[in-house]
């Protein structure tokens, strides 16, 4: 089976202060991006691959983001998330 891709496009002026996860419908954790992953660029345009455990597809997918600095501005333009 093949893995899926997942597109986040956001906007942020230190993404090395961001971890970002994704959820699959059974609340297991994917990480996609670990805190200090950080090119200099204030944006995060990226698709990242992720294997279901199991193969499990169908059900809600949820994108979490943790900033570890508050009250940083930030802005989530997009995220698909798509199994071929």
């Amino acid at each position: 089976m093949a893995p899926g891709r997942v597109r986040v496009y956001l906007d942020h002026p230190d993404v090395g202060d961001l971890r970002i996860d994704l959820l699959d419908p059974f609340g297991r954790v994917y990480e996609l991006e670990q805190v200090g992953g950080d090119d200099g660029s204030g944006t995060v345009r990226r698709i990242y691959s992720v294997s279901p455990a199991g193969g499990d597809r169908n059900g809600s997918w949820t994108l979490r983001i943790t900033d570890l600095v508050r009250g940083d501005v930030r802005r989530l333009d997009q995220w698909v998330v798509s199994f071929g």
